[in-house]
């Protein structure tokens, strides 16, 4: 059969007739890990899209005119609605190119170097400190059990379960602490 440009062919040639989707589902493994069934052929009626973003180069029609002219995907700009932890304060509209995660590369998230891709196993806070006197400390691989978040600021952003650590954040080292 023919499929069109960006169609995944399963093997099976096979032509959808109008108002007819092939879908993979996919379930949860006892594991946890993702597992992908075979291709199924669904009634689009049965079918509901649901929070899918528009992607570079996704074929595109306007709704009132599906059939009339269509295009490409070219640029996305998203716009988000960002709040304080502390304040709780909204701020809407604000640009996502302008945004950064606090902890880009955590377990579990995939990432890219040069023609490799990988999904990050461990990541480990490698923490520099400015000390009140100006002199500069860099740990590596801090423990939170030493070098304690201080302040209200610090607490409400450690219970995301990915870091303690953050650009700004204010600490302490536990006294008490033996060298081994």
């Amino acid at each position: 059969g023919h499929h069109g440009e960006g169609e995944e062919d399963d093997g099976t040639g096979d032509l959808l007739a109008e108002g007819q989707a092939r879908v993979r589902w996919f379930s949860r493994a006892a594991s946890g890990k993702l597992v992908q069934g075979s291709p199924v052929i669904e009634s689009t009626k049965n079918l509901e899209l649901v929070e899918r973003a528009m992607l570079h180069h996704d074929i595109v029609a306007h709704r009132d005119d599906p059939l009339g002219q269509s295009g490409f995907v070219s640029s996305v700009a998203v716009e988000c609605s960002v709040r304080f932890t502390l304040s709780g304060k909204v701020i809407n509209g604000v640009n996502a190119r302008s945004l950064r995660p606090l902890h880009p590369l955590r377990p579990g998230v995939y990432a890219v170097h040069g023609k490799w891709l990988g999904k990050v196993e461990e990541a480990l806070d490698h923490v520099i400190v400015l000390w009140d006197d100006g002199s500069v400390c860099r740990m590596l691989d801090a423990d939170p059990l030493y070098l304690l978040p201080h302040g209200a600021s610090a607490l409400s952003l450690a219970v995301d379960g990915e870091s303690t650590y953050f650009p700004g954040v204010r600490v302490r080292v536990e006294t008490g602490i033996r060298a081994l």
